[in-house]
């Protein structure tokens, strides 16, 4: 008859000789205490083990490398992982939240590969809008380096301003980089376009942009007399925010009557709501558009210069 370990006398303490029955392969034999692995000993002998405390007592690892471990419980089961997994795991959970870039302290990001679709048009990978925005700065190169100014932003397409001094060409982009800062290092602090418009006139402009706001400035030099039936065009179309009125100044203008007279802020630009035209007031009178004789009559080598801004 077998002896119930319940009817056993209770032993409140134990020594190193005292021996205590185990079973292996099926056959009970006996140990002695000091035998035992030392964190059972350590329980047997009534020593509080817990995890915090064999951490805190543990070497510190001021820099984790690869082959380090982790204990994790993974369905109540403890398992080991190492640093490398962990990184690697970590990487692609925040890769749903976060769209990788690589930034450097120049201000530019690098992106995955561009390609060309127009003279102002960039196919991306789907998803642009969470990563780009109206008015961030890119550069990419196609023998060299070219910069531009984003206007419009689609899932799979970038629109950028046209301008003369960088065009996007029917070629392989490489080195595609973004940026949401105003300057960053190497963009140019103006681009220059060709604008359209008044007759018999030379027209040259420039713009830059800032956040979503344009800054423009156009200069007309007349070759003969001139027609204001058409307006200097803009760069690129004026927000649907903009008030629609013209008689809005936009910014400032004046001229120059063949180098025998000027008047300064003696033209008002104005540009409306989704315009894609500057609108020129004249100052005199009653404040009307310009013409072939308002506010001056014009001729061969007079000047007008407008500068002005808008939100995109």
């Amino acid at each position: 008859m077998g002896i119930k370990i319940s009817n056993l006398p209770e032993l409140t303490s134990v020594s190193s000789t005292n021996i205590i029955p185990i079973v292996s392969e099926g056959v009970t034999q006996k140990i002695k205490q000091d035998n035992l692995i030392p964190d059972a000993t350590d329980l047997v002998k009534g020593k509080a083990i817990t995890v915090e405390a064999t951490i805190t007592a543990a070497a510190e690892a001021t820099t984790p490398v690869d082959a380090d471990l982790f204990s994790v419980i993974v369905s109540s089961v403890l398992k080991k992982l190492t640093w490398a997994n962990l990184k690697a795991t970590l990487k692609t959970y925040f890769d749903t939240l976060y769209a990788p870039i690589s930034s450097t302290s120049d201000g530019w990001s690098a992106v995955s590969s561009w390609t060309y679709a127009s003279a102002n048009t960039i196919t991306v990978a789907s998803g642009a809008a969470a990563i780009y925005r109206v008015g961030d700065k890119i550069k990419w190169t196609q023998t060299t380096v070219k910069y531009g100014v984003i206007i419009a932003v689609a899932d799979t397409l970038l629109t950028i301003a046209i301008n003369t001094d960088y065009v996007v060409a029917n070629a392989a982009i490489t080195l595609p980089y973004y940026s949401h800062q105003e300057t960053p290092i190497g963009f140019p602090s103006s681009f220059a376009y060709t604008p359209t418009g008044p007759t018999n006139t030379t027209l040259t402009g420039r713009f830059s942009v800032r956040g979503r706001t344009a800054l423009c400035r156009i200069k007309g030099v007349l070759t003969g007399a001139p027609s204001f039936a058409s307006m200097p065009t803009l760069p690129f179309a004026a927000s649907a925010n903009m008030e629609s009125a013209d008689y809005i100044p936009a910014g400032v203008g004046g001229y120059l009557d063949s180098g025998t007279a000027n008047g300064m802020n003696g033209i008002i630009p104005s540009v409306g709501s989704s315009g894609t035209t500057c609108l020129l007031k004249s100052v005199a009178g009653a404040g009307g558009t310009i013409s072939a004789t308002v506010p001056i009559t014009w001729a061969t080598n007079d000047v007008w210069f407008v500068q002005f801004e808008y939100e995109i």
